[in-house]
Order: C-alpha cells, then sequence, then structure tokens
C-alpha cells in the first residue's frame, strides 16, 4: 500500500470510529433505559416541550425526505423554517401521521431518534440513521442543518461496527 492510500484509510477510520462509538453508546443507552427523556412529536410541535434544542432559520427551506421503514417507505417535499434534519423529520412525520420519540443526551447536547412509528431502535439489531446528500449524519439530527434542495434520507438499518 502507498503512502497516500494509506493516509486516506487513516483519514476515514477517524471520521467513522468515532461516529461508530456514539452510535454504541447511544445504543446501549437506549436499550437499558438510562436515558428517558421522551417526547413525542405531538408534544414537541404543540409547544410542551422546550425548542432550545431546535435551530431556528427566518427563512424556509425547501429539501425533500425520505422515510424507509426496510419494508416500505415514504416520501415528502417539506418547507420549513426549523432547517435541521430534525426540524424536517418532525415536519415530515405531520404529513405522514407517524409518532416521533427521541431522547436528549446532556453529554453530546444533542438528541438521538429512538422511533418513528412503530419502528424501535434496536428492533432486529436495526436503528434509526439518517444521511443527508448521500452522506451518513456525523452529528445529531438537531444539529444537522439543512440547505434549500438538500435530501435527507431516514434508513432502518442494521447497525455494522
Amino acid at each position: 500500500m502507498n503512502k497516500m492510500q494509506n493516509n486516506s484509510i487513516k483519514t476515514v477510520l477517524f471520521a467513522i470510529v468515532p461516529l461508530i462509538i456514539v452510535i454504541a453508546i447511544f445504543a446501549t443507552a437506549a436499550n437499558f433505559g438510562i436515558m428517558t427523556n421522551t417526547n413525542s412529536v405531538s408534544q414537541q410541535l404543540s409547544g410542551e416541550v422546550s425548542d432550545q434544542n431546535l435551530l431556528l432559520n427566518q427563512d424556509e427551506v425547501i429539501a425533500r425526505i425520505d422515510i424507509n421503514f426496510g419494508d416500505n417507505s415514504d416520501s415528502f417535499t417539506v418547507t420549513s423554517k426549523n432547517n435541521t434534519v430534525y426540524g424536517f423529520l418532525l415536519e415530515a412525520a405531520k404529513i405522514g401521521g407517524y409518532d416521533i420519540k427521541a431522547t436528549y443526551y446532556g453529554i453530546y447536547d444533542s438528541l438521538l431518534i429512538d422511533s418513528i412509528s412503530n419502528y424501535v431502535n434496536g428492533d432486529d439489531n436495526k436503528y434509526w440513521i439518517y444521511y443527508i446528500n448521500g452522506e451518513s449524519g456525523s452529528v445529531g439530527a438537531d444539529k444537522q442543518i439543512v440547505m434549500d434542495n438538500d435530501l435527507i434520507e431516514w434508513k432502518f438499518e442494521a447497525f455494522i461496527y
């Protein structure tokens, strides 16, 4: 292997390994009920839960959001002033009639999506993972900014580490 290939492999590993560790910690904590600050999308949309974790933009952003449950999928074009992946998920859930459950982890100052509809993290070793423009997310969904015409994909898929 030449030096350039070796550096490329190291760069990829330094990007992926921390993400895998964070996902594993979240999954373990969720399975053991360590983090239990869970709220439904209806509570969040009605204002009963603080919006402190939502990044609001004064301009509306339009993006496509695909939700792949594994056995079926839905696609929405959404316009939102909350220009985060999480904000777009909430808007799509409102349109699709889904219940969203998320847990806030103070140590990461971020949210982890626990379930969309009846598809719950950990079932069949599958977890909700988001992608933006084909790249897996590297920050919490409430921290990832969405730009006009982005493609957001939520996939309920096997966790491979």
